[in-house]
Parts: C-alpha cells; sequence; structure tokens
C-alpha cells in the first residue's frame, strides 16, 4: 500500500457520472489506490450505491429508496449499481471505502447486511466501512472486530469525536478539509490511526495537505493526484 493513498471520491466523478460502473472502471484506469462510494437499502434489502436517499421521479417529485425495490429503481434509473455489482466489478483490482449513510435506524440491519455481502464476496480485508452515524458505526463493531471502520468528521470539535473514534477501534479517521490542520494530523497519528482527508481537487491544495501528513485524499480527479504522487 503507498504511503498516501488517492482515494477517488465516488469514483473518477469529475470525468464520469458519479457513483457509477464507469466512473469506478475510470478510477482504477487513472491510477486511483481506492474507490469510495455511498450506499442505500432498498424495502427488499438490496445494498444499492446512490449519492442521495430518493429518487426523482419527475418535476418536484421524489421517492425515498426505502420505500422502493430494487426493480422499481432500475425501472426509473437501470444505470444506479448494486454494492454486489461493483464488488464484482473491482474484486483483485482496487480497495474500497463504503460510506453508509444511513444505520440501521433508517434503513433495517443495513450494516450487518453489507458486511455479509463483503464477507461473502472476500472482499472485508480490502474494505473501510465509514459513516457520519455514530450509531452506525458502533453498530459495526459489535458485529465484528474485523470490519475496519472510518470515522467521518466535518465540525469544528473534533477532539471529542478522535475520542469517539478510538472508543471503536477505528482505522482512520476522515475528516473535512474545512477542518483539517497540522494538530489533527498529529493527534490522530499519535493514537495510531491513518488520517484521510475530503474532498480535494485542486492540485495546490493536494500539496499543501500531503505536507501536512495525510495518509490518504479523498478526490474527483484520481488522475490529478496520481500525477502528483510519487509514482508507484
Amino acid at each position: 500500500m503507498p504511503d498516501i493513498l488517492n482515494i477517488a471520491h465516488r469514483g473518477s466523478s469529475g470525468n464520469a457520472p458519479e457513483n457509477t460502473l464507469s466512473a469506478f472502471r475510470l478510477a482504477i484506469k487513472q491510477r486511483a489506490d481506492m474507490i469510495e462510494l455511498d450506499v442505500h437499502q432498498t424495502r427488499d434489502s438490496h445494498i444499492i450505491v446512490l449519492h442521495d436517499e430518493y429518487l426523482k421521479t419527475g418535476i418536484l417529485k421524489k421517492r425515498l429508496i426505502k420505500d422502493m425495490t430494487l426493480k422499481e429503481i432500475r425501472e426509473i434509473n437501470k444505470n444506479i449499481p448494486t454494492l454486489k455489482d461493483v464488488l464484482k466489478l473491482i474484486k483483485g483490482k482496487i480497495k474500497l471505502n463504503i460510506e453508509i449513510k444511513h444505520g440501521s435506524g433508517y434503513y433495517p440491519d443495513i450494516e450487518r447486511n453489507v458486511y455479509k455481502l463483503l464477507k461473502k464476496e472476500r472482499m472485508l480485508l480490502n474494505t473501510i466501512i465509514s459513516s457520519f452515524d455514530i450509531d452506525c458505526l458502533k453498530k459495526l463493531r459489535k458485529i465484528s472486530d474485523d470490519i475496519t471502520i472510518g470515522f467521518l468528521y466535518n465540525k469544528m470539535d473534533w477532539k471529542k469525536a478522535l475520542k469517539e473514534a478510538i472508543d471503536l477501534k477505528a482505522y482512520s479517521f476522515h475528516a473535512s478539509n474545512k477542518i483539517l490542520s497540522k494538530e489533527i494530523v498529529d493527534k490522530v497519528h499519535k493514537k495510531g490511526m491513518r488520517l484521510f482527508v475530503y474532498t480535494i481537487n485542486d492540485g495546490n491544495e493536494m500539496r499543501r495537505v500531503i505536507e501536512l501528513g495525510v495518509d490518504g485524499i479523498f478526490t474527483d480527479f484520481p488522475d490529478r493526484l496520481a500525477d502528483i504522487l510519487p509514482h508507484k
């Protein structure tokens, strides 16, 4: 694994439609080390890859993913992949970061369903599961100590969040670039975790955070970051 991970945010989403198989294929081609994607759960318990928790079904009309079956979703947009589709595409080619947008308080047992799918496809060791939902992360840790947890955070009072991440035995702390500082990077490292920063698309800003000592950068343009990072 390289010193600094090039993490394709929703795939190569600056060059292809986000969270699609085409964006993930392009990220692999553009030398990303990891793909980040967002997941939700359908009414019939399929895990699908999409940023929003709803689908637009017309002008000013929306339907929640949790109220729809996979078949209904595919009838509206056939390009929305399932997590299973993505795992088949990337297995053996690239690592993965799954962001669960809402935990089981919203999507029944989504944490266990994601875990079971990763285990079945033998992708658990190559995947980080992250969330802003602390209850979701707690449930993941209860399910298994084998789950690699990423703690997502974007507020200025990060010291309390860092303690929560430690309690969860998180592998990595994923900080918004808006709150990033040398102090956060050093504190996270001191606690034995990795620091990943999101989402950076400007080359000069990429160089700045590299100087701060981050371990991974989420970007919509993995090709830009690949040109800046030392070639593997």
